[in-house]
């Protein structure tokens, strides 16, 4: 049975998918089941294996219940093994993607917070402070996710024209602003589905 924390989750579907190549790469295939967490069987030999899955420290009143389905798989000639998950210490996830995209994104869906400060306002790039999932209102649709994050956009500040640059009579700076905002992520492909975010530049105007 799937975990309900997200989390615990994360590292449950990652056991499954680590058990699923390792045993297909031995000639089994996945077999629909309700009873086990994942069942296989050898399509050479009909061999069966079933795996339930356990986050360590077991407790007892689980422990009575796979011994009951260890036999109930032994009558069904499936060899039932246990695997124990260690639950997660942080609630703190990184998401090596994020930034990279979070770019892309802030350059196609440019901010108007940003746009006003200058002439021509060019996106430097996004630094994220901090990635935090807040975990009681974490929220998984299919493959979408909500989270929360904080960072800093870089930007340079363009004042005058192209050609006043060239001709030295405008100028450019670099600067920086806080910005805090709510995604919602598809993490299979990697991509930001919406972004509502808020950057403040109130230091700029001060």
């Amino acid at each position: 049975m799937k975990p309900s924390s997200f989390l615990n989750e994360a590292v449950y579907n990652a056991k499954i998918n680590e058990l699923r190549t390792k045993y297909e790469s031995l000639n089994y295939q996945v077999s629909k089941s309700e009873l086990y967490d994942l069942l296989l069987i050898n399509v050479k030999s009909g061999k069966k294996i079933a795996f339930e899955l356990k986050f360590f420290p077991v407790k007892e009143e689980d422990l009575e219940g796979i011994y009951e389905l260890k036999d109930a798989a032994e009558a069904e000639g499936i060899d039932l093994k246990l695997v124990t998950l260690v639950k997660p210490r942080s609630k703190k996830i990184e998401i090596s993607w994020l930034s990279e995209k979070l770019f892309t994104y802030f350059i196609e869906h440019f901010p108007d917070e940003l746009d006003q400060l200058s002439t021509h306002t060019h996106l430097e790039g996004v630094t994220l402070e901090k990635i935090d999932f807040d975990i009681e209102s974490f929220e998984q649709l299919d493959n979408n996710s909500s989270a929360q994050i904080t960072g800093e956009v870089e930007v340079s500040l363009q004042y005058g024209s192209d050609s006043d640059m060239d001709k030295d009579f405008g100028s450019q700076v670099s600067d920086s602003f806080p910005f805090s905002a709510q995604l919602v992520l598809d993490l299979q492909k990697k991509s930001i589905v919406s972004c509502e975010y808020n950057i403040d530049t109130s230091d700029f105007f001060e």
